[in-house]
């Protein structure tokens, strides 16, 4: 489940905007739930270890999500994260 959400990740390198107006809020509600059913709660009712793998490897520091927010901010700042 958490592995369709990091493929978009990929997907969406080149519109920033529209990942953030569509992926990311998606994104936000099924991780954490706050307008229904979460995955975090799915994988701790459940023998889930794989998608525990996934979402953790999704929003661990040096996973997907936090990969592909450095880029933005890389992306943003010219081309060095020296500045």
């Amino acid at each position: 489940m958490a592995h369709a959400e990091a493929m978009s990740l990929s997907l969406r390198r080149d519109n920033y905007r529209a990942f953030f107006e569509h992926v990311f809020p998606l994104l936000l509600r099924r991780i954490f739930g706050y307008d229904g059913p979460s995955w975090l709660s799915a994988i701790a009712a459940g023998d889930r270890e794989a998608d525990a793998y996934a979402l953790t490897n999704l929003l661990s520091p040096n996973g997907a999500l936090a990969g592909f927010m450095l880029q933005i901010i890389v992306a943003g700042s010219g081309n060095s994260m020296t500045r």
